[in-house]
């Protein structure tokens, strides 16, 4: 399995989705592992995203709204998250 590591400290949500979506579109095997580090209140991550083929690792503290809106995202959080997680999220696991 491969493992992709992004360094999220100070960078903002929408920078840090538009890693995830390139990463998406670059390796679009399911074998990868997104571990993003250092969050820290970054929100709406993989908000919209639509069966993403990589598995999230989440580490710190996720903002408002993870996953929102999303299908077929598998997220695992190493931390805390503020409200609305997995809100109107229709497949996927968290």
């Amino acid at each position: 399995m491969n493992i992709e590591v992004i360094d999220a400290a100070g960078m903002h949500y929408s920078r840090l989705n538009d890693r995830l979506r390139v990463l998406a579109n670059d390796k679009p095997q399911r074998s990868l592992v997104i571990k993003v580090k250092g969050l820290c209140g970054q929100r709406y991550l993989a908000a919209g995203f639509q069966n993403y083929p990589h598995k999230l690792e989440l580490e710190g503290t996720i903002g408002n709204d993870l996953a929102a809106f999303s299908d077929g995202v598998d997220i695992t959080v190493w931390g805390n998250c503020q409200d609305g997680v997995g809100n109107t999220m229709n497949t996927g696991k968290i």
